[in-house]
This record gives structure tokens, C-alpha cells and sequence, in this order.
């Protein structure tokens, strides 16, 4: 899925590497954002593959597999994710603050909504860090 991939890729400008000198960064993937095959090997502490974990999105335990993995409870954790089902709603139901990364500007359709929504990696630095 290549939006995934977008979500927390590039934007250009080393936003995500940005993120990662702030905060420990884990990946959760069903295996389309591999950090070996997209160039980002070594930026996160954790990467849960649902492959080798044994849950795919939207499954809400795979975000529990990472929380362990971690070591971190679900209140000290924000997830960041452009697709509204798998990245937010399951996130949400595993008890994660979510941010939807929503770049066609689309309306939200679903039950539970994200605890912010971004344009952009770049919009959300600009909102996390205005605070």
C-alpha cells in the first residue's frame, strides 16, 4: 500500500529523522514499509512485522506487540498513520492516542476519531512542538 509508506515517509525534508531525534520511534507494518526496503534501516528502536508477530492490521494486538516490545504503556504513545481503519481505529482500540496523517484532505467516516489529524509529517512537527 503506498500510502502507508508515505505516512511516514520522506516528505522531502528529514522530517521523519526529526521525529527521531525527539522521541523513540517503533515501526507496526504489515510488511508494505519494511525499514530495509525503504531506506530507513536503524531509525526505530522496535519494528513489529505482522508476519513474524502473527497479527495484521487491523488487528489491535499488533500494536500491543509493540508496546511490549517497547516496554511502554499505551498513554505514552502516539501513533502515526494515514489509513483510517488500520492505523487509527485499531490503534485506538489498543488504547493509543492516534494522529491520522490525512493528505487528500478527506473527511473522517468512521466511529472513532483520531486524536488529531495532519496534513503532513511536517504539520504535525509544527503542532507537536508549538505546544
Amino acid at each position: 500500500m503506498a500510502g502507508a509508506y508515505r505516512a511516514l515517509s520522506f516528505d522531502g525534508d528529514g522530517t521523519l529523522w526529526n521525529f527521531e531525534t525527539a522521541m523513540s520511534l517503533a515501526l507496526v507494518t504489515n510488511g508494505n514499509t519494511h525499514p530495509r526496503r525503504v531506506g530507513l534501516d536503524g531509525l526505530f528502536e522496535a519494528v513489529v512485522v505482522a508476519a513474524e508477530c502473527g497479527f495484521h492490521k487491523p488487528d489491535p494486538q499488533i500494536y500491543h506487540v509493540m508496546l511490549e516490545r517497547m516496554r511502554l504503556e499505551a498513554c505514552d504513545v502516539l501513533h502515526v498513520g494515514d489509513d483510517p481503519v488500520e492505523d487509527v481505529v485499531a490503534a485506538q482500540r489498543a488504547g493509543l492516542d492516534t494522529v491520522w496523517i490525512n493528505r487528500d484532505r478527506l473527511e473522517w467516516t468512521h466511529d472513532e476519531a483520531p486524536s488529531m489529524a495532519a496534513a503532513d509529517l511536517r504539520e504535525l512537527t509544527l503542532r507537536l512542538t508549538s505546544r
